[in-house]
């Protein structure tokens, strides 16, 4: 089939426009599967982006019958690019209303319905998205598309809003016009779905989400490969906090639950879901419950303390041009004590107060995750945990995924032996960092501290299994890992030595020096010291596996110290690394740096061992101790300013006794007077709960901004076509998802999203319903009745800027265009206003 006289590119306000005809739209409808869709799309992109004159007529891949034979070609190449944009179904009709300046995406989250929290809490999206696929209309998005109109041209036809599309083009599909770089901060909130689950695994319903600890989204490459943004997807590892308030509005107890995707699947209709046991997929979530469960009877006193686990498969409803398609979800919840923060985060905190973390502190920790580095060898703890430190009232929640554990470790707690108890298995964390650090509990020794507990064990591994499985030592998070685990150089170059050396617990003792090392440069003086310990660990990796030498038949060669000495930084033989450090950091003792030094040396063989490292650390702790007597004696806030670690103050804290608050973000605004509260009751009461004629509404929504789009003669309004957009964008987003989408590529200008902005569009928006009306007499009842209810919904929006919020009584049965004003009027887009 021949293309269209011509399907020329268009440049209006520095952003360029391509038609797809008819028989681009026709293959990309035919696909079936996501993979398939993306795969069309980046090739597409690639031709958009790299070759834009092939496009021309004439061009090498000018839009119809040659794109398919291209595509055709060149399937297999496409096909095995990997992508994780959620495409839409199909390809839909362009509006033919061209951009009047720089226009804004609607705001990345929703606003909860009459029966979901109370709206007077900032908005959070809380919707559960299937991996790669469109959900029923009655599952939320989670990030909303900006909304492009192509320049008008008179190949391109008016849609008809009240029929399917057929037109001889089609609209762009996402990666084309998903450009903005639209970052959503807010976090996701656990579903209905899921707070049931985790409420029925808890066993009460007593058990309230609190707050979201950390999230995870995926990343993909915008088309130019210059930068990521975040897909449009629900987070495929999650931290929430859950408080258990009891009947007098106390907290009772509180658990952190770990959410993480364990796999996906498609499933057939009549097919039944498989087994637990079935699941072959070793994913790293099923691997930290089997870590959890082998280390939960130690109850060492710098571990996580491990509470539970469960798995939960849910269903989801892939719509595809072809039919319905159910696609499996597995989820592994993992439930744990709770901490007040991780060390990076209390690094963090150091940085902003600009005081460096007390040295006596450095030794504490590195001695905490020493002694929890030897349980993990020898399976026993040395001074465990008594049955008041647990976390919960009661006994642990016996919920655990049934893991086979070949080994499980003894649970003797007697003090460690010289030798390993030969009913336990070494253990090898692998994955040690400051995110993996977490604070909890007063030590009894040290009253001015909060205990580090060592977590995360997606990663870990019995020490065996590190050895057997090749592809085992790999996936330490960049700038931690050693030598011999380190991904990119012991995969790519064949000669590098580090590959062939043993994989033991002495990878842990260099992480432990890599954080240790991170510790002392907090403080501003001592960061521009020197390099940052992650160029200065990253450049020794670089130089080492370009002029790495064979260090002898084993690895390891003796050579003499001033050899060592003398060696350059270039020279992967010197091994003393930290003897090229530019000037140490001030603040802190030579002892420290010679022990930091034991334990980056590049040849594991060469490093300090977990035993000796401790006799160190603990002889240093002695001698402190009796220096600074008052760490041993005082309180945290007794201690004066230079000497004291910034953890989280106790009254920040939620303690159990205490009264429970539920956290809110409130914007701060003025409380109405008495006349516009009973103006907006009035509204409210005066809403008769119209049909919902959506091709109706979104015809409405068509008219209306045609009309905008021809009416010169107001005020001219600051920012006007940004604020409009974005009204017009929220209003279609709710009414009719394939509707003709808006690009931005430039800043979003705040003003076009404060209140009084927001006002004036509205009230444009009634002054147009007011001047125009339906018009013709042709047109239907439904669009008479849409037309009315824009109308009304402007109103109501005007009504909650006033209060900021929806207050009762609600409008009930709401329409999708009130919706829609809704979104426009409470939330603001995380692009310009931030988390807050």
């Amino acid at each position: 089939m021949a293309a269209p006289a011509q399907p020329l590119p268009r440049v209006e306000n520095g952003t360029t426009y391509f038609c797809v005809d008819v028989v681009d739209q026709t293959l990309y409808d035919g696909f079936t599967t996501n993979h398939e869709r993306n795969a069309f799309l980046l090739m597409m992109d690639k031709i958009i982006t790299k070759s834009p004159q092939d496009l021309t007529p004439g061009g090498a891949a000018v839009t119809g019958q040659r794109v398919t034979e291209l595509w055709m070609r060149r399937k297999s190449h496409w096909l095995g690019k990997r992508s994780n944009v959620n495409p839409q179904v199909h390809a839909v009709l362009p509006a033919p209303v061209p951009p009047a300046g720089p226009v804004a995406p609607v705001p990345a989250a929703d606003v909860v319905d009459e029966e979901g929290p109370d709206p007077e809490v900032e908005p959070e999206p809380t919707a559960e998205s299937g991996p790669a696929a469109e959900l029923e209309p009655e599952a939320p998005d989670h990030q909303v598309a900006p909304h492009l109109a192509l320049p008008q041209d008179p190949l391109i036809q008016a849609p008809n809003l009240d029929s399917e599309p057929s037109s001889d083009l089609a609209e762009m599909s996402p990666p084309y016009v998903l450009r903005d770089k639209v970052h959503p901060p807010w976090y996701h909130h656990p579903t209905k779905g899921q707070r049931g689950f985790i409420q029925q695994n808890l066993g009460e319903e007593k058990w309230q989400f609190h707050k979201v600890l950390y999230q995870r989204l995926d990343f993909l490459k915008d088309p130019t490969g210059q930068q990521e943004d975040h897909t449009v997807t629900f987070p495929k590892k999650a931290n929430w906090l859950f408080v258990r308030v009891g009947d007098t509005g106390r907290v009772e107890d509180k658990i952190a639950v770990k959410y993480a995707t364990e796999n996906t699947e498609e499933i057939e209709e009549d097919e039944e879901q498989p087994e637990q046991e079935e699941l072959e997929y070793e994913s790293r979530a099923k691997r930290e419950v089997r870590m959890n469960l082998a280390l939960k009877p130690l109850r060492c006193r710098h571990i996580l303390q491990h509470r539970g686990s469960a798995r939960r498969t849910t269903q989801k409803r892939l719509i595809t041009g072809t039919g319905d398609k159910l696609l499996g979800c597995t989820a592994v919840y993992v439930y744990s004590q709770v901490a007040s923060l991780d060390l990076q985060q209390l690094m963090d905190r150091h940085k902003e107060a600009e005081r460096p973390i007390p040295e006596h502190f450095i030794w504490y920790t590195m001695s905490s995750i020493v002694d929890a580095l030897l349980a993990f060898k020898y399976g026993e703890c040395e001074s465990p945990l008594a049955d008041e430190h647990t976390e919960a009232t009661y006994s642990d929640i016996d919920i655990d995924i049934q893991i086979e554990d070949p080994a499980p470790p003894t649970n003797t707690f007697t003090a460690i032996n010289k030798k390993p108890n030969k009913k336990s298995k070494p253990i090898i964390h692998g994955d040690i960092k400051d995110s993996n650090i977490f604070f909890a509990g007063e030590d009894s020794k040290y009253p001015a501290y909060e205990r580090p507990l060592l977590s995360d064990f997606d990663l870990t591994l019995y020490r065996d299994d590190m050895i057997n499985e090749e592809n085992a030592r790999f996936g330490q998070t960049l700038g931690w890992e050693p030598p011999e685990k380190h991904d990119k150089f012991c995969k790519e170059i064949p000669d590098y030595e580090p590959r062939r050396w043993e994989v033991s617990e002495k990878a842990d003792i260099w992480s432990l020096g890599v954080l240790a090392l991170q510790m002392m440069h907090v403080h501003p003086d001592n960061r521009h010291a020197s390099q940052t310990p992650h160029d200065f660990i990253t450049k020794i990796h670089k130089v080492s596996q370009k002029q790495w030498k064979n260090l002898g038949k084993d690895g390891v060669e003796d050579p003499s110290e001033n050899d060592i000495n003398e060696a350059p930084l270039e020279h992967p033989r010197n091994e003393n690394i930290m003897r090229n450090y530019k000037r140490l950091p001030r603040d802190y003792s030579m002892r420290l740096f010679q022990v930091i030094r034991k334990c980056l040396q590049l040849n594991p063989d060469r490093r300090i061992g977990l035993e000796h490292l401790r006799r160190k650390i603990r002889r240093q702790m002695q001698m402190l101790d009796g220096r600074y007597p008052e760490y041993t004696k005082r309180k945290r806030e007794t201690l004066p300013e230079y000497s004291r670690v910034e953890f989280v103050p106790q009254e920040e804290q939620i303690k159990r006794g205490d009264k429970y608050q539920r956290p809110t973000k409130r914007r701060r605004i003025e409380p109405p007077d008495e006349q516009i509260r009973k103006d907006y009751e009035t509204t409210v009461n005066a809403w008769n709960n119209r049909d919902k004629n959506l091709k109706a509404q979104a015809r409405a929504i068509h008219k209306l901004h045609q009309l905008r789009n021809i009416d010169d003669d107001d005020p001219p309004v600051p920012n006007a076509t940004t604020g409009w957009e974005n009204l017009i964008s929220s209003l279609r987003k709710r009414v009719d998802s394939t509707s003709a989408v808006w690009q931005n590529r430039g800043k979003l200008p705040r003003e076009a999203f404060e209140d009084e902005n927001k006002r004036a569009m509205l009230n444009q928006l009634l002054q147009i319903n007011s001047d125009y009306g339906p018009l013709e007499d042709g047109e239907d009842d439904d669009f008479r009745d849409s037309w009315n209810v824009l109308q009304h919904a402007g109103h109501w929006g005007l009504l909650l800027l006033r209060f900021g919020y929806e207050p009762q009584p609600r409008l009930r049965h709401k329409s999708d265009i009130h919706r829609g004003i809704r979104d426009y009027v409470l939330i603001r887009p995380s692009t310009v206003f931030g988390k807050g």
